[in-house]
């Protein structure tokens, strides 16, 4: 039996949550969407929604040009836009509640790539100067 098939949903957040040197945020998504269908097997359905909202913010893509902000309504955008113009993780996914778990997130990770990106995107989406400031 290999070690990543010994691994308890439990391990994987506690290694995504300590990962300080995986550079790329899709390849942080893919760490953490690992613990999905673990946690879903196991019926943690709170905990399962709460990796999906993870899995969703570590996938989107920061667009570098104004262009690409305008069409996309922002700086973050999806991994993947479909022809049918379907995108990537779905934009529905981020709602009121998620973004409440992200600021819950932001407060008490001691990560700081994840307290950046959660700050960040917190502050594209309510707007508010003091997870600018903690996004720094």
């Amino acid at each position: 039996m290999s070690n990543e098939a010994e691994k308890s949903p439990e391990l994987i957040l506690k290694e995504f949550e300590e990962d300080t040197h995986t550079r790329y945020s899709h390849q942080r998504a893919e760490k953490i969407r690992e613990a999905i269908p673990l946690l879903e097997t196991q019926g943690r359905e709170d905990e399962k929604q709460q990796v999906i909202w993870e899995y969703a913010l570590a996938s989107l893509h920061i667009r570098d040009s104004a262009e690409e902000r305008k069409q996309l309504g922002g700086r973050f955008g999806p991994m993947m836009v479909t022809a049918d113009g379907s995108q990537l993780p779905d934009p529905a996914i981020f709602t009121d509640e998620a973004l409440d778990y992200y600021t819950k997130r932001a407060d008490e990770t001691l990560n700081p790539i994840h307290r950046a990106r959660y700050s960040d995107f917190l502050w594209e989406k309510r707007g508010d100067h003091n997870f600018a400031r903690r996004a720094i």
